[in-house]
């Protein structure tokens, strides 16, 4: 696969978000404080994504990720957590309970986070499609939860950012690998 250097930089826009994995949907029963695992994601609008566990979403964690995976002068949208604030991106935030979308004037730019949400979805439905995340009896531990995650949101992250030439892209990836 190919390692992914920074993206955004001065005029582009990358959307970031975290989201939870391995908990109830809300109004669906109550999340297992300690069965959940938090994931940050960044998608530049209409470039690649990354995604990556995290240890909780707080600003000790997710500012040093972000500034190791955006070059400056990137505007950087947001949803309102309070674990981007204080980034040293210029930021445009959407409040999620008045609206999932809105133009902004001063930066004749629309706001929003549906490309990094889409991403989360397709994460989301290829392991429902792989009938979730099973590890066994025998390893039933967060850590080996996390790192058959991983393996899944790195599958997402390949077949996003080659979803133009996936097949050929893979086959590449596949020789590079492994020598035929």
């Amino acid at each position: 696969m190919k390692e992914l250097g920074q993206f955004g930089g001065m005029g582009k826009v990358v959307e970031c978000d975290e989201s939870v994995f391995g908990h109830t949907k809300y109004g669906k029963g109550q999340p297992n404080s300690t069965g959940h695992t938090w994931v940050l994601g960044c998608v530049e609008r209409g470039g690649n994504v990354r995604s990556q566990i995290v240890p909780s979403r707080g600003k000790s964690v997710i500012h040093p990720i972000l500034k190791r995976w955006i070059l400056p002068d990137t505007t950087l949208i947001t949803d309102e957590w309070k674990g981007y604030n204080d980034i040293v991106f210029k930021r445009l935030t959407i409040c999620h309970i008045t609206s999932y979308s809105r133009y902004d004037d001063n930066e004749h730019l629309i706001v929003n986070t549906n490309s990094i949400e889409g991403y989360w979805s397709q994460v989301k439905s290829l392991i429902k499609l792989a009938n979730g995340i099973s590890i066994g009896k025998a390893n039933d531990t967060k850590t080996a939860h996390d790192t058959l995650l991983q393996s899944y949101l790195d599958e997402a992250s390949f077949r996003y950012n080659n979803r133009d030439a996936l097949i050929e892209n893979f086959y590449t990836a596949l020789r590079k690998r492994y020598v035929l």
